[in-house]
């Protein structure tokens, strides 16, 4: 059945980058510990299809074209940058700063707090009690004002030294993708994103206003067009099966 990875292009080049630039050439490299922030991380917020943006941002809006952009080379050269991108049909801002956008949707939705607007646009297990970062607030009420925010979060989750990558929309948090290490089950070893760490990759769904009601996907290095071994100096050759994963393991290969 078809995702959000399927049908969303900017989601979907935003995961696979996640996967490749963070966990494949930052976080593999220094561990960091889940709940903290890894700041190594290549963390963009980029907000869509929100007609008000404008007024919100005080700056001049320098935009470039999609068509030609290096949008990989962009993100990493701007990562220390603060402020997020703005994308207006296929083109691409300089890095802003959003001002207001949170105060106008508690005030217009009358939340009057953080936590109530947690509560209406995120899972109750989002951020286990904590009030949610800057960028994740500014992405959440971009998304319940109407438009689309992506943002690639920079605190460590699952083990992985990775945050996750997340999309929001007027239901809140629409979609969540994250890496995960995995021992409770046995997977074929081409849906490892890290064989030997046991780190596969979870897609989670709302597409409700229910953010608890959530539809969990397997999501494999395949359907991201993904290679481990190009990044693990496994060469081609992956684990035939299972079995020969667990040998490797064992031995401490």
């Amino acid at each position: 059945m078809p995702t959000i990875i399927d049908s969303d292009p900017l989601f979907r080049y935003l995961v696979k980058f996640h996967v490749v630039e963070n966990f494949y050439k930052r976080a593999l490299r220094a561990s960091t510990r889940d709940g903290d922030e890894n700041h190594k991380l290549v963390a963009p917020l980029i907000i869509r299809d929100l007609p008000t943006i404008r007024g919100f941002v005080k700056q001049e809006l320098k935009l470039r074209q999609l068509d030609g952009l290096d949008l990989r080379q962009v993100l990493i050269e701007e990562a220390n940058q603060d402020g997020a991108y703005v994308l207006e049909k296929k083109m691409l801002s300089n890095k802003v700063y959003v001002h207001n956008l949170v105060q106008s949707v508690l005030r217009d939705n009358a939340l009057r707090t953080l936590e109530n607007l947690q509560k209406r646009g995120l899972p109750s297990d989002y951020s286990k009690g904590g009030i949610i970062g800057t960028k994740t607030q500014n992405a959440l009420a971009a998304g319940l004002r109407g438009g689309r925010a992506y943002l690639v979060k920079q605190t460590a989750f699952g083990r992985t030294s990775c945050g996750k990558v997340c999309l929001f929309d007027h239901t809140g948090l629409r979609a969540e993708f994250f890496l995960v290490q995995d021992f409770d089950k046995r997977h074929p070893s081409s849906h490892y994103f890290h064989p030997s760490k046991r780190i596969i990759g979870v897609l989670n769904e709302s597409p409700t206003l229910n953010n608890d009601e959530r539809t969990t996907t397997l999501i494999t290095p395949l359907q991201l067009g993904i290679s481990p071994g190009r990044y693990l100096n496994l060469g081609e050759k992956l684990f035939s099966n299972v079995s020969d994963l667990f040998k490797i393991v064992q031995l401490g290969v």
